[in-house]
């Protein structure tokens, strides 16, 4: 009886694998993608288009054929010829995106620091005062009073009727007439405390108020729904227009890099940042300087 070849015994680790090609579009595959043994090119084209595939009808009602050395000239045959394969989105594995997991594997080992975690500035954290201290306080202010007030600019509505087809050119042309006059005096800020605050909170709640009633459509709702509304977005609105004229009023060389303008009624005020005197003794027991870091 003849003995088997010697090379299984001198080679064990050799091994033959047939080389297969793609079953979708016929070039050398990769592996079984989806439940059909394919090349990576289409195993990312159904990948991509398995669920959302908004793609033209075939000019040549379906019967495209074949592809052309590997290429298809029509993605809906495409398509049609992985599901006919058996390829479905059921056989789909997810989590394999070594991307997406060394990302949280990263994400898991970032130490929290003490300013993360206490929600607090390393500074204030290491001045801050005991909770059992005597000058330990909460202060909180009521705006009760300015809610009111812009109710009433609700309920009156806008200062000047403007007839526009546009709603954006009403709103721009209300925007332009509450927030920068034609005419205004120009005044020099050198301290900024409690009464200033309650001064700029004023003006922007109001100025908020009065140009939402430029906007038809809010016009309509409930008084309860607008007085919301103003509440949510005053703060946010009142720093865009801040932003904005800064910005026109470095451009026409009104004022330095460093200053800080803003709008209070018809006073334009100027200040500058490195010389001007906070005051928030009112409210905080923290300093200007530990607080704006």
């Amino acid at each position: 009886m003849s003995k088997p070849s010697s090379l299984e015994h001198s080679c064990p680790s050799l091994t033959i694998t047939a080389t297969k090609n793609c079953q979708v579009c016929g070039k050398l595959g990769h592996g079984k993608h989806f439940g059909a043994f394919t090349c990576r090119a289409c195993a990312a084209f159904f990948r991509r288009f398995a669920q959302d595939n908004n793609f033209r009808p075939c000019e040549k009602y379906k019967i495209c054929g074949l592809p052309k050395n590997g290429w298809f000239n029509c993605k809906s045959c495409r398509l049609k010829r992985c599901r006919n394969l058996g390829m479905t989105m059921d056989n789909f594995q997810f989590g394999r995106d070594p991307y997406v997991s060394t990302i949280a594997k990263t994400q898991n080992t970032i130490p929290t620091t003490v300013d993360i975690f206490l929600g607090k500035p390393s500074l204030i954290i290491y001045c801050a005062r005991q909770s059992g201290s005597a000058d330990h306080f909460k202060f909180n202010v009521d705006l009760h009073y300015l809610l009111e007030k812009a109710e009433k600019v609700l309920e009156k509505g806008p200062e000047t009727i403007i007839y526009s087809s546009n709603p954006l050119e009403k709103l721009s042309f209300g925007l332009r007439k509450i927030c920068w006059p034609d005419t205004s005096t120009t005044k020099t800020v050198t301290k900024f405390g409690r009464d200033e605050t309650f001064a700029l909170w004023e003006d922007e709640i109001l100025k908020a108020a009065k140009w939402l009633t430029y906007f038809d459509d809010f016009q309509m709702l409930s008084m309860q729904l607008k007085t919301e509304i103003v509440k949510s977005v005053w703060n946010a609105f009142s720093r865009l227009v801040r932003i904005a004229s800064a910005a026109m009023a470095r451009k026409s060389e009104v004022c330095e890099k460093n200053m800080l303008v803003t709008y209070i009624g018809d006073e334009f005020l100027v200040a500058d940042y490195k010389k001007m005197v906070f005051d928030i003794s009112w409210c905080s027991n923290y300093t200007h300087e530990q607080l704006k870091l």
